[in-house]
């Protein structure tokens, strides 16, 4: 498995620069699915002081969600806690939310990484994978697996996924 910060790199350049990887059928699903992966492998850390990236510049939401290419659907239907059997009730996503969600926390982490410590980064990322990043990450990978799912067995149109 790849170190955490290479991952976040990638993602976070592929991001900056979206025209990088134009098979996203293939490259987006994998690097959410291997994030998933290494998030659950970061070290547990109680150095959640160490985690405040000082003099971090956040990107602009709005600025980033806008940048991001054509993807093959906006909006899907998923529970909000799988585990409460009890709630009945959907809620909607956004995989141009989830995205741009993923990299303000994972590009926050990446500033730690390079002007901190790795230690730091890694506390971050795993702190932001329980509480917001890893929900988004998740709920992405299986909106997409849905989407290729139903291309595979023609079920719907893969019109609107950049190639």
């Amino acid at each position: 498995m790849r170190a955490f910060h290479e991952i976040a790199a990638e993602y976070c350049g592929w991001v900056e620069r979206p025209s990088e990887h134009l098979d996203l059928r293939e490259w987006l699903p994998a690097i959410l699915a291997e994030m998933v992966h290494a998030g659950f492998s970061l070290p547990d850390s109680d150095c959640w002081a160490e985690s405040e990236a000082t003099g971090f510049r956040k990107r602009d939401y709005e600025e980033v969600r806008a940048a991001l290419p054509p993807l093959p659907l906006q909006y899907y239907r998923e529970v909000f806690e799988p585990p409460d059997m009890d709630c009945e009730e959907s809620i909607v996503g956004d995989l141009y939310d989830d995205l741009a969600d993923i990299y303000g926390d994972l590009s926050e982490g990446l500033f730690l990484f390079q002007h901190s410590s790795a230690i730091a980064a890694d506390a971050h990322w795993k702190r932001w994978f329980w509480f917001h990043w890893g929900a988004h990450a998740t709920s992405a990978v299986r909106a997409l697996y849905w989407v290729q799912r139903n291309r595979v067995h023609d079920v719907g149109s893969e019109e609107n996924f950049s190639e």
